[in-house]
């Protein structure tokens, strides 16, 4: 589980709230291709229904684990986990981009955007791990596992921006952290991802 792990390690940026500009709004949400008005999960009753619908509708590689519906990070799927308010600005950043699917904790601290790792695969450097860890970043190694919605309601696991149906189509590795790096720091310069 990703959020309690990595969030003990860094200090959590106070949320703003909601405005035009958050994502968290249904004019925000159409901006960014976000989708979270309809509801996906009103006729699931159990946490393998919730886990066959994630995987048949965004196709998924769903398993379940404690009540939970999670994915196992690897070479299709790879997660960057930002803290919140971070993540809203990088949401922002990737607009341009068709939608990210981001998944947030049960308290919102959270935001694991789902990522298409390198082609060939190779991990991300070190030295760049360390740097994010101290903007409260991190993208986790292959095997971590990442809790998926299992609800339409925002007590459990939630999108705070949810993917469009049928085949995933997620953004690559590099252009996430490279929106972080322009939210840290506001340049422009080559991130080695």
């Amino acid at each position: 589980m990703l959020g309690p792990r990595f969030g003990s390690e860094s200090t959590v940026l106070p949320d703003r709230g909601t405005g035009p500009h958050d994502p968290a709004t249904p004019s925000a949400r159409a901006r960014h291709g976000c989708r979270r008005e309809v509801l996906v999960f009103e006729s699931c009753y159990s946490p393998y229904e919730s886990a066959h619908l994630l995987h048949e509708r965004f196709r998924l590689p769903v398993k379940v684990f404690a009540d939970q519906p999670y994915l196992r990070t690897g070479p299709l799927i790879e997660v960057v986990d930002v803290a919140a308010e971070l993540g809203r600005v990088v949401l922002a950043q990737l607009a341009p981009l068709p939608a990210a699917p981001v998944v947030t904790d049960p308290r919102e601290q959270r935001w694991i955007f789902l990522v298409a790792p390198p082609t060939p695969y190779h991990p991300v450097p070190v030295s760049l791990q360390r740097r994010l860890r101290q903007y409260a970043t991190c993208v986790p190694a292959p095997g971590s596992r990442v809790m998926l919605p299992r609800s339409d309601g925002r007590d459990g696991w939630h999108w705070a921006c949810e993917p469009e149906p049928g085949a995933m189509r997620l953004p690559r590795r590099w252009s996430v952290l490279h929106a972080v790096r322009l939210a840290i720091l506001g340049g422009a310069d080559h991130v080695s991802a």
